[in-house]
Order: structure tokens, then C-alpha cells, then sequence
């Protein structure tokens, strides 16, 4: 009995440790959370025109854009269509993409990685094994 008591009477102590440590580590989220948004450039807000053309060896080529503008916002984009389910943050002059694009002939979701450099509006990526190039222009 004696000992079943001291589990009980140390549990409380326990858990208002727990509760601190875990306020320790939301100050830190926090603070990384803020560093990585100071590190997002807004200079590039706007409006664009999208045109990438991916090659694939032996099968020719295609656009993957679906006809729409794309926009950042806060430094950020995030561009959902039929066709497309893509986000991506401006670094510098960079603006890293990330996310799906939809393979009508496949019926199936395939991810999707293009850099574009801002400065000169160039994309370089893939797609389902193809190589991508085209532009990102400010509208």
C-alpha cells in the first residue's frame, strides 16, 4: 500500500514537469517559425503567367500548365486547380514548387518539382519522369 501511495503522490509532480518542457518547446517552434517567415521575400507579389513544357525520351512533350494565372501572395503560392495542386515560397529571387499534378491519360496524381528563378522569370523542373522548362512571367 505504501508503495502504490508514492506513485500517486509523485504523479502530480510529474505531470507539471511534463507541462513545462512543453511550454518550452512551443517557444521554440515559435521562434523558427518566426525566423523562416523573415526569410520570405514578398518583392515578387503578383500575378503570372505560367507556360512549362515537360519532354519525356521516346514520347515527345506537353504542356502541364492548366491555362490559369498563378499568384504569390506574402511571399507564398499556392495554386489548386483540376489540374494542379501546387505551393511553393519565394527565397531570394527563388520560388521553389512543390506539390501534384494530375495525369489525365493515367488517371492518377504525380508529384511535381520546379525551381523558377524570379530574376529571369526561368523554370526548371520534373514531372513524371520528364524533364520541364518554360517561364514564369509577372502579368
Amino acid at each position: 500500500m505504501r508503495r502504490l501511495l508514492c506513485v500517486v503522490a509523485t504523479l502530480p509532480l510529474l505531470l507539471n514537469v511534463g507541462c513545462v518542457t512543453a511550454e518550452g518547446r512551443d517557444d521554440e517552434t515559435y521562434n523558427s517559425l518566426q525566423t523562416k517567415s523573415q526569410v520570405v521575400n514578398t518583392d515578387y507579389d503578383g500575378t503570372y503567367n505560367f507556360g512549362v513544357s515537360c519532354k519525356w525520351e521516346g514520347y515527345g512533350s506537353g504542356r502541364i500548365g492548366d491555362g490559369s494565372t498563378w499568384k504569390i501572395e506574402d511571399g507564398t503560392l499556392n495554386h489548386k486547380s483540376r489540374l494542379l495542386r501546387t505551393k511553393g515560397t519565394v527565397e531570394g529571387n527563388k520560388l521553389v514548387i512543390t506539390g501534384d499534378r494530375y495525369a489525365s491519360k493515367a488517371k492518377v496524381w504525380s508529384s511535381v518539382y520546379l525551381t523558377v528563378n524570379l530574376s529571369t522569370s526561368k523554370v526548371n523542373g520534373t514531372w513524371r519522369n520528364g524533364q520541364c522548362k518554360g517561364s514564369f512571367d509577372q502579368v
